[in-house]
Order: C-alpha cells, then structure tokens, then sequence
C-alpha cells in the first residue's frame, strides 16, 4: 500500500503539472519509479479513475487512436493517429510537443527611420527610412525573447539628420536609417549611411549608403540615398533608392526611396519608406514628397519658410523630411519609431508581449516599445 502511495502522488504531480500549466515536458511518458527498492510499472487507464497496474520499470500510459469521449481533467494518452501525446485540461485536448518543442512564427522587425537634414538658407536631403528584415519561419522555442524597438532619428538646425535607431528581435537586427545631408556644410552635404541611406545635399553627388543585409535568417531590405541636382536628394527607403533632386525649376526636392508592403499586421501597410528633400531655390522650390506618396515617409520642406515639412510615420520607420528655408536656420523634421510584429497560427503556441491581436487565423503581436516576447507553451 505505501509503495502504491508514492506512485498515485508521483503520477498526480506530473499530470497536474503537464496540463494545468500547459507546458510540455516529455518526449516519452515513459520514467522509472523505485518504491521500498522495487521498480514497478504503472498504467493509467482512460477512464481517469486512476486504476493502477504496476509491472517493470516504467509508466505506460494508455493509446487510443482519437479523443475520448466524457474526459476527466488531468486525463493523458497517446494517440496512436498524430504519434504525440494529449492532456485534457477541463475544456479541450492539448497536444504535448517533443521535449517542449518548437514552432515557427513570422518575424517583422522594422528600425527607426532617420531625421531629415537641417538647413540655413539652402535645402537639405530627405532622412534614409528604417531597415526592415523579415522572416516568415523564424523557429522559436520554450523561451524569453528580447525585443528592442528603435527611436527614430532627431532633425536639428543647419545640420546633418541624427541616424535612427537599430530595432532587434532575438537575432534579427534591422539598422537605423541614415540621416539626411544638411544644406551645405562640408561632409555634411553627404547624406548619413544607415539601413537606408539618407538623402544628399545641393552640390554633392553622394547618396547615403544603405547597409541594411539579411539579418538572423531574414530578408534584410535597404537601399541609398537620392542624389542631388539642383536640389537635395530624397532618402533611401526599404523597396528602392531616393529621388534625385531637380535640376532646374521647380526646383523640386527628390522624393523618398519606396518603402516595403508587409501584411504580416492583418492588413497591408508599407514600411521603411524614406523622406523627401526639401525644395530648391525660390522658382518654386517645392519639398519632395516622402517615399510610397508619403505612406509613411516624411515630406521635405519648401524653400519659402520650410512650409509643408513632416516627420516619418511611427511605427512603420519612416524618414523625417529634409528642410528649406530663405530666411535662417531650420530644422530637418523626425524620423518615425520602429516596430516590431511577431505573427503565428493561433493555438500552435501560447506567448505573451506586446499588444496582442488577431486576425485570419493568426495571433499577432505588436512592440511599439522594448519588451520581451515570452514562450510559455508549443502544440504540434
């Protein structure tokens, strides 16, 4: 009786472990119990009555081909169909993966885009708009996960846009935009390298480098900065190179590089796009609009007052618009935050992080701030 004692509570504890935290611990169910020095074999049978059989050296749990019908909570088999395990935990089977198993998720990281280029009396570039890297099968695990999620780039007066900030996902790593080139100044004219490269300033023929490559098993996605004609060279954005500033009037500035549809959010939306430049000299001297038709790039300033200027969207990466001005020093506009979503078939896993979503099928996960991205759980 007493060694029969020791079974009953080993096989409780692990049946309320395994399905009431939903954790899977097991490749085999299969262990060894020694009792008063005797190995014995125990059986659980369906009917969760918790009849016990001891024999040998291991625990048998019983198989069945489907579900069993009235379960009890706390109730394990083998199915015999699908090869794994399942617990019932009160409303539904769960099946338990190999050794706490893994999945795949898709992965979108996205950088903060960069700031435009600041002017005095002349015309400044677009900001570069944010890397983006994307991975549709990241292979995730019973874990915690770091995520960082990149500010965008600061504009300041009469000089080169700051650079936005790398957005991270375990070991993804999407690269901050470059910032665009201020009007005039030296190496300041050259647009700023970055995950897209920032846009250049009058009299320099320079794109900003866009340096974003794939990135932890993802597709990075980057490009450079726009050159300059007689105005400022767009920001380079996700899906294609800046504009290059007009030569002649209007005196345009150049728009910014394209961004990168994703859906991986449940909706289409475009990432990375980068700024436009800001417009050249007073025969019209509109800004360039940002890039995507400003889905979510900065447009550039215009040469009388800087009128019209804007920021990179937030949470898509997007690069700040470059400035213009005809009376004194202006600032390049913001470049917008990063983000990071994380998607997946609803039920193939149990996380937590972020702001959780759902939409066809999938959960989805949205950091528009540094968090971590938590595994508690894997179904197969």
């Amino acid at each position: 009786m007493k060694n029969k004692n020791i079974l009953w509570a080993a096989l409780f504890g692990m049946a309320m472990l395994m399905i009431g935290s939903n954790i899977n611990l097991f490749s085999s169910l299969a262990m060894s119990l020694v009792s008063g020095g005797t190995n014995e074999n125990v059986y659980l049978e369906p009917s969760g009555h918790g009849h016990v059989t001891t024999k040998g050296d291991s625990i048998v749990v019983a198989s069945n081909s489907a579900d069993f019908d009235n379960p009890h909570v706390g109730q394990i088999y083998f199915n015999t169909t699908t090869g794994k395990f399942k617990g019932y935990n009160g409303s539904s089977w769960i099946t338990f993966s190999d050794n706490g198993g893994s999945s795949e998720v898709s992965v979108l990281v996205v950088a903060g885009g960069g700031a435009g280029g600041g002017d005095n009396n002349n015309f400044a570039g677009g900001g570069g708009g944010g890397g983006v890297v994307f991975d549709e099968d990241y292979v995730v695990t019973i874990d915690d996960y770091s995520v960082t999620v990149g500010a965008g780039g600061v504009g300041s007066s009469y000089a080169r846009g700051g650079n936005g900030e790398d957005s991270i996902f375990d070991n993804i790593t999407a690269i901050g935009g470059g910032g665009g080139a201020a009007g005039y100044g030296g190496d300041t004219r050259i647009g700023a390298s970055g995950g897209s490269g920032g846009g250049t300033g009058q009299g320099s023929t320079a794109g900003g480098e866009g340096t974003q490559t794939d990135s932890g098993g993802g597709i990075g996605y980057g490009n450079d900065g726009g050159v300059a004609g007689d105005a400022p060279g767009g920001g380079g954005g996700a899906g294609g190179v800046g504009g290059t500033g007009a030569t002649g009037a209007p005196y345009t500035g150049g728009t910014g590089g394209d961004g990168i549809v994703n859906s991986i959010s449940g909706s289409s939306v475009t990432y990375g796009c980068g700024g436009g430049a800001g417009g050249g000299y007073s025969g019209g001297g509109y800004g360039g609009v940002g890039g995507s038709s400003g889905a979510c790039g900065g447009h550039g300033g215009a040469y009388l007052g800087n009128s019209g200027i804007t920021a990179g969207d937030n949470y898509k990466g997007g690069g700040g618009g470059g400035a213009a001005s005809n009376s004194g020093a202006v600032a390049g506009a913001n470049g917008g935050l990063g983000v990071v979503i994380i998607s997946y078939p609803t039920n193939s896993l149990t996380a937590t992080g972020g702001t959780i979503t759902y939409s066809g099928g999938n959960t989805i996960h949205t950091f528009s701030s540094d968090d971590t991205f938590t595994v508690t759980a894997i179904s197969q």
